[in-house]
């Protein structure tokens, strides 16, 4: 009887239905790019680090609350942006007229860049620590669509092919992989109830095996953000 006397007192107001959106501060955990393979008969190279591993996203959310401890999510988040910078080597490229053969070697600037974006749905755990504070637990599914942006700016140097001269000039080579992200996560918010319409949140997110595209692996990031929500 007393449990259910604490419990009644510290249940917060249903509202049932609630939107809003926040600022998300996002930081990821990616392994650096060591790749070396075959470039039609010459040796390719393409070695980055991690440049900008923080950024500034975004989080429109709406909800449903079909009971006191439980409700369910649907969102709509940007992660920022995510860039490496690297080098991108090539040795040995044989070049032809059919009757005359030279090969050239060359070393320029490999950068990556992607920009995590999607929608997610989560089932979501409230536990109302007072009439105006809760905390809630979040497992989420998410599907991303963005691009994953490889380019190359490397140093051409001239060469001779019989009576053929080509000065040295600079080659821009950008490589674009459109993704299609399926996965999971996890969430951990703290709302407090300002009134019986509005309430704030500090909002925690875990993206799991995100994937990179093209030369990068699958990678892990966190959020961390403040999210105001209306409630009717």
């Amino acid at each position: 009887m007393l449990i259910g006397l604490s419990l009644h007192t510290y249940a917060q107001p249903i509202t049932h239905i609630y939107f809003g959106g926040g600022i998300l501060k996002s930081e990821y955990e990616m392994d650096p790019i060591n790749y070396q393979g075959n470039f039609f008969d010459a040796t390719e190279s393409v070695t980055t680090t991690p440049d900008e591993t923080e950024d500034t996203g975004w989080i429109l959310t709406y909800g449903y609350q079909f009971h006191k401890y439980f409700a369910f999510e649907a969102s709509y988040q940007s992660l920022g942006e995510f860039t490496q910078e690297g080098r991108h080597s090539v040795e040995g490229l044989l070049l032809s007229d059919g009757t005359n053969e030279t090969s050239i070697s060359y070393t320029g600037t490999a950068a990556v860049n992607i920009e995590p974006k999607g929608l997610s749905v989560a089932g979501v755990a409230l536990w109302p620590v007072t009439k105006r504070f809760s905390v809630r637990a979040k497992a989420e599914a998410r599907y991303f669509t963005y691009e994953s942006k490889l380019t190359f700016v490397d140093p051409i140097p001239g060469f001779s092919l019989g009576d053929t001269v080509v000065e040295p000039f600079e080659s821009v080579s950008p490589i674009n992989e459109n993704m299609n992200d399926f996965g999971y996560g996890v969430g951990l918010e703290l709302n407090y109830r300002i009134t019986w319409d509005w309430s704030t949140s500090l909002v925690w997110h875990r993206y799991l095996d995100v994937d990179g595209g093209l030369l990068l692996d699958e990678f892990d990031a966190d959020s961390l953000g403040l999210q105001i929500q209306y409630h009717y």
